[in-house]
């Protein structure tokens, strides 16, 4: 369970950062939550061991999976396009331009342009395997 806080709405993106920041930090010091930075969010997650990655490990090591692919486009999908890596599997990127964390980009296997390229891929894949 966590929260999450954007700000991609507001209309002043560095005040909204600084006032979101701010007010996430101190319920994290009163409640013992983990902040984990995003793309325009802050979240507050419990303080365990468990991310994206170790949720993609455990998947593919229960499931016994042998191909896999993880799409991702935020800091949270670091550990996930990692463990996806790791895994001989296929690390995809929805690319937001500026928005874009360099990290992201440099685990990717291929990058799609925004959420619409992301899309046509998909279609693609489905057209490909007759879905």
């Amino acid at each position: 369970m966590s929260v999450a806080v954007h700000w991609r709405q507001a209309p002043d993106h560095g005040a909204a950062a600084d006032e979101v920041r701010r007010v996430t930090a101190r319920i994290a010091a009163d409640t013992g939550l983990r902040l984990e930075p995003g793309k325009l969010v802050e979240e507050l997650r419990p303080p365990i061991d468990v991310d994206k990655g170790s949720a993609i490990s455990a998947l593919i090591a229960t499931e016994k999976l042998t191909t896999i692919a993880y799409a991702g486009d935020d800091l949270g999908d670091i550990a996930a396009l990692r463990a996806v890596r790791e895994a001989d599997g296929y690390a995809l990127v929805v690319d937001h331009g500026s928005e874009t964390d360099p990290r992201l980009l440099e685990l990717a296997d291929q990058t799609y342009e925004g959420t619409e390229g992301f899309a046509d891929w998909l279609a693609e894949l489905a057209d490909a395997i007759g879905a």
